[in-house]
């Protein structure tokens, strides 16, 4: 992803997607589970940050399967690399690539081929889903995972709720020119990449106290901070006092609920040719 294409500030952005990466495990495990991710198979994640969804992938194929990850980020993609070798016996890969660009996907082919909340952040996400399916074996899963950007709620609201959703990734992504809407349209973009219709599509969300998922959502409003501000969507004032807010009520204990954005997740086993 191109950096002007990307929405969050990349200085912080590996520690996010790692804090992200925890609180959606229980949205990707299951279906890799699902779709019968096994010793021994090869799998490409594009878009793969510092590697959270990657540990998934090789806690399951193992030390005689292959992971791949590719992303802009470099130091992020390799930093997270290395972690994953000290911890994980498995053939992990990683390739630092502009996917906002024309270069293709390593080739493979892959029994797995997985993006998660990394196709609508791309100005041409149905070709990005064409070259994905380009590199999956025949029998093997394209699976996609990301936004419907409408569901995100605090309960009960804070004080500062009206700057929280001016700054929120949706209200962000909508005056960038991005669809919140992109996930709940994922079984639409299959069908129009020449996918065909998903075998199975389902949505999620993660729901939980505030105090167990304060600092992401505190790094998340900072790393927004200065699209938020460069789109004027808020003064600088309003967001520091939301920030402020959020770091306050963030150490209460068992009074305040999060719901995050929805995450729809579509895949489909690629019929043999």
């Amino acid at each position: 992803m191109a950096e002007d294409n990307y929405l969050l500030q990349r200085s912080s952005e590996a520690e996010r997607l790692r804090r992200q990466g925890r609180l959606a495990e229980n949205m990707t495990r299951p279906l890799l589970e699902k779709i019968g991710l096994r010793p021994g198979m090869s799998c490409l994640d594009i878009g793969c940050g510092p590697g959270e969804a990657m540990r998934l992938m090789g806690e399951m194929v193992g030390d005689t399967g292959t992971v791949v990850g590719v992303d802009i980020d470099g130091p992020a993609g390799r930093s997270g690399i290395d972690r994953l070798r000290s911890e994980i016996e498995c053939n992990f890969q990683f390739v630092e690539q502009d996917l906002s660009g024309s270069s293709p996907l390593p080739q493979g082919p892959f029994d797995l081929v997985f993006g998660r909340l990394v196709l609508i952040h791309l100005p041409d996400p149905i070709a990005m889903l064409r070259k994905m399916y380009a590199v999956t074996k025949p029998a093997g899963v394209i699976l996609v995972q990301d936004y419907n950007g409408t569901s995100f709620d605090i309960q009960p609201r804070p004080k500062q709720w009206n700057s929280l959703q001016k700054m929120w990734i949706s209200a962000v992504a909508k005056a960038a020119g991005r669809d919140i809407l992109f996930g709940t349209k994922l079984p639409l973009h299959f069908v129009t990449a020449g996918i065909g219709a998903p075998d199975d599509v389902s949505a999620t969300a993660y729901i939980g106290w505030l105090e167990d998922c304060g600092d992401w959502l505190l790094i998340t409003l900072q790393g927004l901070l200065p699209s938020a501000l460069k789109l004027a969507l808020v003064t600088e004032a309003e967001a520091r006092a939301c920030i402020a807010e959020i770091e306050e009520i963030a150490q209460t204990k068992h009074r305040y609920i999060v719901l995050s954005d929805l995450i729809t997740s579509a895949w489909q086993r690629k019929r043999a040719s």
